[in-house]
């Protein structure tokens, strides 16, 4: 809609009886006045109600622009980060690293039954009274006829010593068996 343009009264516009802007034609009226004439307002007058309901919303927009909204980081900080997870204790070592139960004993070639030795067959058949025993003489490297017979009579020793103790002489086996890998002879006393 169209609005009139009204004209100023005297003494405004630019200067005292100054006519420099046309005069309008009032949309089939006669002309309005000879005077200069200024814009109605285009936006219609706020209540005051309106005015106070605008300002608070100003207010209330500048006041929540410096705030932080709460969330999970608010209260425990690095929440959305991913966990770091310790690792995990080493893997078991295969079978394969260990062809067979341990030895319940270890004694270095060419040394007479000893101390230890009785003290580990007393525990051994204290925990299992039909408890048999294998001596086994290990052979380094590639063993000639002479280190086999030297080692097996020391496991024979081994097993007279064990034999001494009480045992069945049947419940004790006397082996010899090479291994490659080994730089020194003993001889082991295995449990069954």
């Amino acid at each position: 809609m169209n609005r009139p343009l009204l004209p100023l009264p005297p003494g405004e516009g630019r200067g005292e009886g100054s006519h420099a802007a046309p005069s309008l034609a009032c949309e089939g009226r006669p002309r309005c006045g000879s005077g200069p004439v200024r814009a109605a307002s285009l936006t219609p007058a706020l209540s005051r109600r309106e005015r106070g309901k605008q300002a608070g919303l100003a207010f209330l927009l500048a006041l929540l622009s410096g705030c932080t909204l709460i969330d999970q980081n608010t209260f425990r900080p690095g929440a959305g980060t991913a966990p770091v997870i310790p690792p995990g204790p080493p893997a078991p070592v295969s079978a394969a690293a260990f062809p067979g139960p341990p030895p319940l004993l270890i004694l270095p070639a060419g040394q007479p039954a000893t101390d230890s030795l009785r003290a580990a067959v007393a525990a051994a058949r204290a925990r299992k009274p039909g408890v048999e025993f294998e001596v086994v003489a290990i052979l380094p490297g590639t063993p000639t006829d002479e280190a086999i017979r030297s080692a097996t009579l020391d496991a024979a020793g081994v097993a007279r010593g064990i034999v001494a103790q009480g045992v069945p002489q049947s419940r004790v086996r006397v082996l010899a068996r090479p291994e490659p890998a080994a730089t020194v002879g003993d001889i082991r006393v295995y449990v069954r």
